[in-house]
């Protein structure tokens, strides 16, 4: 019955938790647990491949954004200014970052002399089978955008 099931299947039951109310990150977790099920029966060669592998999560309903006026920026920054944080928030504002991409850079993942920043990892806290509790993993970034 595993070895039955297929990419497609996996796709339609994130779908249908989706369709159901589950936001994006009960869908995240869904597709976690099942990957790492999955991927023991890899292991134990009881399928081929992991059928979770490109599984998409849908993302939750439209949120009306709203960005900051040059003057809040302005203030934020003022307040930042010789606090713990500044350049923290320097860099992920300006860099537009989410929290986890933040996170995972190393200073190998910067070009100083381009001022280049390569986004290719996102921290994450998460709980996978092989865990015995929520800890840090690094993965790739959410979207191609932040590549």
């Amino acid at each position: 019955m595993i070895n039955s099931l297929i990419k497609s299947d996996i796709q339609q039951l994130i779908d249908r938790a989706s369709d159901d109310g589950y936001g994006y990150e009960r869908q995240n977790k869904i597709r976690v647990v099942l990957r790492d099920i999955l991927q023991r029966a890899v292991e134990d060669n009881l399928v081929i491949n992991n059928p979770v592998s490109g599984v998409k999560l849908r993302a939750d309903k439209e949120i009306k954004a709203k960005a900051l006026t040059v003057e809040d920026q302005s203030i934020f920054f003022d307040y930042c200014l010789n606090t713990f944080y500044d350049n923290l928030f320097n860099v992920a504002i300006n860099a537009g970052l989410r929290p986890g991409e933040l996170f995972a850079l190393k200073v190998s993942d910067i070009d100083f002399e381009k001022g280049f920043i390569d986004v290719n990892k996102t921290l994450v806290y998460q709980k996978y089978l092989e865990d015995s509790k929520k800890t840090f993993h690094i993965e790739p970034p959410k979207t191609k955008q932040s590549y």
